[in-house]
């Protein structure tokens, strides 16, 4: 399996709850101009770009931070082709702007279309963190939500197609002999999605409650409350 050309994979990286870390990544393919060379340095308008999504007002918790970005060329065996890591950190994360707080593993799926309906690279996918608008009655965003996160998206994928020369947002696949496609518009459902990695860093707190009652009646030895064995003595080996 092989891509069919390198290509650039931009990766936003961060934390939730300051625990919890989260990624997610997008491709960018050559644009067809011949003008496209992997950066040095992660540049500004990719940057602006992460930046102004992440804190638009209202859509994503503050208690989810960007902390850096890499973008780095993606050889045809799937390995960098660099030995150097372009990397940015920022100084102050970026975080979200809504005061509301929804569980680490709660996501809301942007998904990305080309002019192709099926097959490889026909669409790709990327998980927001910690979206925070209120659902409705039948458990989904309202339309006017929907449309917010949808605008927020286009906004985003817009500014990053035109934020690395010669570049632009595609889906890629190293299936067979690979494929690559051109993105061309986006879709946001309305109901949340779940990343389960998202919250394997929480700590977690049990409490108990015995209940009142009951009378105790098991078929195995196994059920109910198990007794620890005793600790066999120690044997002296003569």
């Amino acid at each position: 399996m092989s891509y069919v050309e390198p290509f650039l994979r931009l990766v936003v990286i961060g934390k939730l709850f300051n625990v919890e870390d989260f990624t997610y990544s997008l491709s960018m393919i050559e644009d067809g101009s011949g003008t496209g060379s992997p950066p040095d340095e992660v540049p500004q308008a990719v940057l602006t770009a992460v930046t102004n999504f992440h804190a638009t007002t209202g859509l994503f918790s503050i208690e989810a931070d960007v902390t850096a970005v890499k973008l780095n060329e993606i050889g045809t065996d799937g390995r960098y082709t660099s030995n150097e890591t372009v990397w940015h950190e920022f100084v102050t994360p970026i975080q979200g702007a809504g005061s509301a707080k929804t569980p680490a593993q709660v996501a809301l799926a942007i998904t990305l279309d080309t002019d192709a309906a099926r097959g490889l690279a026909h669409a790709g996918r990327f998980y927001t963190p910690l979206p925070i608008r209120v659902l409705q009655t039948n458990g989904g965003l309202s339309a006017a939500d929907q449309a917010a996160y949808a605008d927020a998206a286009k906004a985003f994928l817009d500014a990053l197609n035109l934020a690395v020369p010669g570049y632009q947002l595609g889906v890629v696949s190293n299936v067979g002999t690979g494929a690559f496609r051109t993105v061309t518009g986006l879709r946001v459902g309305a109901v949340y999605d779940t990343i389960r990695s998202r919250r394997e860093k929480l700590a977690e707190s049990y409490l108990d409650r015995e209940l009142d009652g009951f009378v105790p009646r098991n078929s195995s030895p196994r059920g109910g409350r198990r007794t620890p064995a005793p600790t066999p003595a120690p044997v002296e080996i003569a």
